[in-house]
């Protein structure tokens, strides 16, 4: 692989997942990132949620499809 990075979105079953490699020329990428939906789903809470009850945040955390192993990345 060149020397390079690289970023990339693919459409998947949740939302977007965001990859992004970093090569230094060898043979494979020396750091991989990737991003999740769930990531993005769970930093929005704060700023929907304010000024609500908890109730309401019990609601919201079940209608929004989120995977707490995917925010872990």
């Amino acid at each position: 692989m060149p020397a390079n990075e690289s970023f990339q979105m693919i459409e998947a079953t949740k939302g977007i997942n965001s990859y992004y490699l970093t090569c230094d020329g060898g043979t494979r990428s020396y750091r991989t990132r990737i991003r999740t939906p769930s990531f993005a789903h769970l930093q929005q809470i704060p700023s929907v949620i304010k000024g609500e009850m908890v109730a309401d945040l019990v609601a919201y955390l079940g209608s929004i499809d989120f995977v707490m192993a995917d925010v872990d990345r």
